[in-house]
């Protein structure tokens, strides 16, 4: 996937936007599940979940600012889940995993 200007970008995070809002909102229990390691967007949508079960060995990390961009469209929802400092914390370090 390539973003090469920003309408195109625009479209791609407002679009998973939607869906962590879809699963937020959704008027059922929603249950998800980390098996293995978890980046950016993926975080994200765990987060959305009601719950979410994650394998002993399951990780995660916030890359957006590894590649120039803030985590805008998870941050609400991972920051829910976590508290405000693992939320800063995640944000600040995109290089490091961390247990989920």
């Amino acid at each position: 996937l390539a973003i090469d200007d920003a309408d195109t970008g625009r479209e791609f995070f407002s679009g998973f936007a939607l869906v962590i809002n879809a699963i937020r909102k959704a008027p059922v229990f929603v249950i998800g599940r980390v098996h293995s390691k978890a980046v950016g967007g993926g975080v994200g949508l765990a987060a959305a979940c009601d719950i979410t079960y994650a394998h002993e060995s399951a990780s995660a990390r916030l890359s957006e600012l590894a590649i120039g961009i803030g985590p805008f469209v998870v941050g609400p929802a991972v920051e829910r889940k976590v508290g405000h400092g693992p939320f800063t914390l995640m944000s600040t370090t995109p290089a490091t995993w961390r247990s989920a």
